[in-house]
């Protein structure tokens, strides 16, 4: 035995011409000192490097010698190693190198991979680097890769791991006990073995088998499916006597028949795997068949719905027209899904609903009725009552950038005093915030919305009636965490407004009209799939308001009694999602329009403080919507067409609505402002804040 360990050189050089024998140096001769058959067999174990200028290894004698070489052998002749005569072995492992080729001679003699590594097999071959050798062995417990191609025409023995992505195109391959044979590949002939495992391909790939295919009894085929592919041995003749068939989905599988081995010919016309074994799928039933001299694979459906795992109406329907469509990429996702992936599957239905574009439908439905309010404000200012106690009925109205002081007070009023005999012209603006919160209904998820603008108007009092315009901005956002989704909205709008005094009684009456840019994002996807849709488009807002009142005072206090009517409609153009091929959603667009009414009760109190007059306020009302008020979506996905309808967050059928702050008139120049608004309902919460301050010079 000779071990020449990692960092040894054992080297040889003849730098003396001799007349009539070789002018070379050996590093290792075995023979028995006379250049004879050796009268033993040699292990060599190389770690390190083996040099010479001539042949650098030579056993000389039919003895079965071995090499285990992970390091150097180097020679400056053509030939590096002759192993001699016997039935030799070559064991090839990570890091050997060889300058020179090596040769098994005569015998039987294997070339064995070893350990954990890579070759190129185009290094075996007789007119290759590593020659006249009759096995390649794949030792047990080792793994390869092996790529290229070789012409070598021996058996191939597997008892360990080989990833074969090249050619043995001439060799036929054997794979052993607890040994496993994979990649895409080309071999002369196939024979597994019980206890053999054959894995085409690096995912799903092909072995290609020139001549026989041959599957033991308790041998294993492992095969995968990814959409509408799987793993296939395509040979000229198969020999099925048995086995078994692992089948395993990679995220995605067809219903349909796949044909797992192709031959044209068989020596096992009645021969089938014995058994095969699949995962616990949900939606599909797996089983073997034979066409001919093939073996196939019938992937069907089992009779389980997908709307089985959903839970919600919103989630059904997705599950039901991804059903309908009866193929695509969240089609096959789904027939790939086992059991344990139920509540993901739920969750999916959720997440590709695209349920925010009709939840929008919530938040600019706000935005209406807060305009609808603000125009309110106005016209509430502009009909104040002549008395303190009714003048102090026109809190919260917008800053006056033109108008009168109202003759009862002596500091300017936010409200002109009503009654006046000529045209009395008045320009405003307002800004308005609101923060709202709609708890999802068990199908819509909780929906979380901010907006913000202004109005600024103008108009003319005459007599005891206003007539008035107004223009705007309103950038809005909503949020559906649960559903990874959000809107943003910008809108300008127009409105027109009107209100009449009669006695104490107030007729108010407006419209207002938005264009609205919408982009929304979020994230789609199921089971492993995963995109990021978005989209543009269009869309309005329309309201319309008629509100009557009363007037009253008791106590300096002013009381308004009021009844509204009003209506709004929101509606979006159509659309189509950009960036998910996949998940991706198109839509005619929303159209969702709600009548409610307003019933309830403001007041308000001026005090004097100091030099300014303190006017505390409040309005307690109740608000009831009529009619659907779910807004609703008609949903198509775009890769198969499957439709679908989807409900977003509803708005409150009955809320009570509050507003409380305070005007303060700290002098005839200064002025102070601060307003709560909140409307409450089991499920909704709005909640705005108002303050202002102004200077009149």
């Amino acid at each position: 035995m000779i071990d020449n360990h990692a960092g040894g050189v054992i080297e040889a050089y003849d730098n003396y011409f001799n007349e009539g024998v070789d002018n070379v140096g050996r590093a290792i001769l075995i023979d028995d000192s006379a250049q004879g058959p050796a009268p033993f067999s040699t292990t060599l174990t190389n770690e390190g490097v083996i040099r010479s200028d001539g042949v650098a290894v030579t056993f000389i004698g039919a003895n079965d010698d071995i090499i285990d070489n992970a390091g150097l052998i180097q020679s400056g002749n053509a030939k590096a190693v002759d192993m001699g005569d016997g039935d030799d072995l070559f064991i090839y492992r990570s890091g050997s190198q060889m300058v020179g080729y090596v040769t098994g001679s005569t015998g039987s003699d294997t070339f064995e991979l070893g350990g954990t590594g890579g070759i190129d097999l185009g290094l075996l071959g007789n007119d290759a680097q590593y020659r006249d050798f009759e096995t390649l062995l794949v030792g047990a417990g080792s793994s390869f890769t092996a790529t290229g191609t070789s012409s070598f025409a021996g058996a191939v023995t597997v008892n360990g791991s080989l990833i074969l992505n090249g050619s043995l195109a001439s060799a036929n391959v054997s794979v052993g006990s607890e040994a496993m044979l994979g990649g895409n590949a080309t071999l002369g002939g196939l024979t597994v073995a019980a206890g053999g495992t054959v894995s085409p391909g690096n995912s799903v790939g092909a072995i290609t088998v020139d001549g026989t295919a041959t599957f033991d009894a308790g041998s294993t085929y492992a095969v995968e499916i990814s959409g509408s592919s799987s793993d296939q041995i395509v040979a000229g003749t198969s020999a099925i006597n048995g086995g078994t068939v692992e089948l395993s989905a990679l995220g995605s599988l067809s219903f349909g028949t796949y044909t797992i081995v192709s031959a044209s010919q068989t020596t096992t016309p009645d021969g089938q795997f014995d058994a095969l074994v699949a995962p616990d799928f949900l939606f599909t039933n797996a089983t073997l068949g034979r066409d001919g001299a093939s073996i196939t694979l019938e992937l069907a459906s089992n009779g389980v719905s997908f709307a089985s795992f959903a839970k919600t109406a919103n989630q059904a329907a997705v599950a039901d027209a991804l059903s309908a469509a009866g193929g695509g990429t969240l089609h096959s996702t789904l027939a790939a899904a086992t059991a344990g992936e139920e509540d993901d599957i739920a969750t999916g239905y959720d997440l590709l609903s695209g349920e925010a574009h009709a939840s929008l439908g919530n938040t600019l439905f706000n935005q209406s009725t807060l305009v609808a309010d603000t125009l309110v404000g106005r016209l509430r200012q502009a009909s104040a009552g002549t008395s303190p106690a009714t003048a102090a009925l026109a809190f919260d109205g917008p800053v006056l950038a033109y108008g009168p002081t109202s003759p009862a007070s002596p500091f300017p009023m936010n409200a002109p005093g009503a009654g006046a005999t000529g045209p009395v012209y008045s320009a405003w603006a307002q800004g308005f915030g609101q923060w709202n919160s709609a708890n999802g209904n068990g199908d819509a998820a909780k929906l979380d919305s901010s907006l913000g603008g202004f109005l600024a108007g103008a108009d003319v009092t005459m007599g005891y009636a206003t007539f008035g315009i107004a223009a705007g901005y309103a950038s809005a956002s909503s949020d559906v965490d649960a559903r990874l989704s959000s809107a943003d909205a910008s809108t300008v709008l127009v409105a027109a407004y009107a209100g009449a005094s009669f006695d104490d009684f107030r007729l108010r009456g407006g419209a207002s009209h938005g264009w609205s840019d919408i982009d929304t994002k979020r994230t789609a996807g199921m089971l492993g799939v995963a995109e990021q849709p978005i989209a543009s488009y269009d869309g309005s807002t329309t309201n319309l308001f008629v509100e009557a009142a009363y007037a009253a005072e008791a106590g300096g206090m002013g009381f308004e009694p009021f009844a509204q009517m009003a209506w709004s409609r929101i509606e979006t153009d159509s659309f189509s999602e950009t960036n998910a091929p996949a998940t991706g959603l198109s839509s005619s667009g929303l159209s969702f329009d709600v009548p409610y009414s307003t019933l309830g009760l403001r007041l308000a109190k001026s005090f004097v403080v100091g030099a300014g007059t303190l006017t505390p306020h409040a309005t307690l009302a109740w608000r009831h919507a009529y009619g659907d008020v779910t807004p609703e979506l008609a949903m198509s996905f775009i890769e198969t067409g499957g439709s679908f309808s989807v409900a977003g967050t509803p708005i409150a059928r009955d809320s009570f609505v509050l507003s409380a702050g305070f005007d303060f008139n700290v002098s005839q120049n200064l002025s102070l402002n601060v307003d709560y608004e909140g409307q409450l309902a089991s499920e909704t919460s709005t909640n705005a804040l108002k303050g202002g301050l102004t200077y009149r010079f």
